[in-house]
């Protein structure tokens, strides 16, 4: 798996953090904009459009792999796949 540049670990650290405080209902919940704002807002940051942006792309990215069906989980736990992988392979991660 590439490593992420250096530019984006900001990004990464900070999509960490807003999923954790994810909410759930049937389903992992997407990344609403607000919980986006209030969580900038209330650490300090002031997020550019860009930044924004690849929060929610982020988070698209990664609410298929959280939301799949329990059985194709149970199906593909032991594939060896990491999430990256899984992200390549539904074509929304580019090498």
């Amino acid at each position: 798996m590439p490593e992420l540049p250096e530019e984006l670990e900001h990004i990464w650290n900070w999509f960490q953090k807003l999923h954790r405080r994810r909410q759930y209902g049937f389903g992992a919940n997407p990344l609403a904009s607000s919980e986006i704002a209030a969580w900038a807002s209330l650490s300090g940051w002031e997020l550019s459009a860009f930044e924004f942006d690849a929060l929610c792309r982020v988070d698209d990215a990664v609410l298929p792999i959280l939301n799949r069906p329990k059985s194709a989980i149970d199906n593909n736990i032991s594939d060896g796949k990491s999430v990256a992988d899984r992200m390549r392979a539904r074509g929304t991660v580019k090498d």
